[in-house]
């Protein structure tokens, strides 16, 4: 996995930089060799910034998810966790709540500094 930022005036909302992957490679990210495993279904994911920490809801369970293998969720989890979040934190510290439906408590992860998701340590 690799890191791509896009020029803006200001760091995206978590909401934002997720539109912004879901999207896909522009056309000379695309000619770079760059990839996604994300698929352009919006309606499946949601980010809210919290303080220190993103709330991430998902339309559907991980495991029915279509298109969305470990690096799609990878890539979805450090997007959010690198976007403008309240509190102060490195990205690497910030807590991404994930919520999926018929799962009454969200699972805590977070991007560590190689790009990888790792739980969240108490």
């Amino acid at each position: 996995m690799q890191a791509v930022s896009r020029p803006a005036a200001t760091t995206p909302d978590p909401q934002a930089a997720l539109d912004l992957l879901v999207r896909g490679p522009d056309e000379a990210e695309r000619a770079r060799g760059l990839t996604t495993e994300v698929t352009a279904d919006e309606d499946r994911l949601a980010a809210k910034a919290a303080e220190g920490a993103v709330e991430l809801r998902l339309a559907e369970s991980v495991a029915t998810m279509q298109g969305l293998g470990g690096l799609g969720l990878t890539q979805i989890i450090c997007t959010v966790a690198n976007a403008d979040v309240p509190g102060g934190r490195r990205s690497t510290e910030v807590d991404v709540r994930v919520h999926e439906p018929g799962i009454d408590d969200p699972w805590i992860v977070r991007c560590d500094a190689a790009g990888s998701v790792v739980p969240r340590r108490s």
